[in-house]
């Protein structure tokens, strides 16, 4: 049999219709670990992201109800290289974390994370391929120049072309890297 593969799929902040990424990775019997899900659950009161937020941040982004205002810290983070690095920082070990615990939780099963970004040095020993998402079309953008490029990628994917295509990539670099 043949050893488990772990994919990493780096959105770059890019907007896609994961559907369509979700049927092609399905079709080829990988699980899904969406990590920018867990990165919001992480960000809920009684979890370490919360805490690391308001200690850092301060308690300019909760609600009356204590929670969060997604909106209002995203819209932060996201008005300087600088802010976004930090937050990147300190949420990436917590995030490494969740991803041990998914793979342990699903040994035998080949896994694609997908993220908006990509850490090396917390991400990186726990992956075996790295799919990076760029655009051509979309020049300039904040976090594309707040977030280092990744060193290894094993496959790019620009975002600009028609999904077909795109998908029709992916589908063969799985079908390549899985038999």
């Amino acid at each position: 049999m043949k050893q488990r593969q772990v994919f990493f799929l780096d959105l770059n902040f890019l907007e896609i219709d994961l559907n369509k990424i979700d049927r092609v990775v399905l079709e080829h019997s990988i699980v899904i670990f969406d990590l920018m899900e867990m990165e919001i659950n992480l960000l809920k009161p009684r979890f370490e992201g919360y805490r690391q937020v308001l200690n850092y941040f301060g308690e300019q982004f909760l609600k009356q109800n204590r929670e969060l205002n997604l909106i209002k810290f995203y819209n932060f983070i996201f008005s300087s290289h600088q802010k976004l690095r930090i937050y990147i920082f300190m949420i990436s070990p917590i995030l490494a974390n969740e991803i041990v615990k998914f793979l342990d939780a699903n040994k035998m099963k080949n896994i694609l994370v997908i993220s908006n970004f990509f850490d090396q040095k917390n991400f990186g020993r726990l992956i075996d391929k790295q799919i990076f998402l760029y655009s051509k079309t979309k020049k300039g953008k904040l976090i594309n120049k707040a977030l280092d490029k990744p060193k290894k990628i094993d496959l790019e994917l620009d975002s600009s072309k028609i999904d077909k295509e795109m998908i029709k990539e992916l589908s063969m670099f799985l079908e390549n890297t899985l038999s």
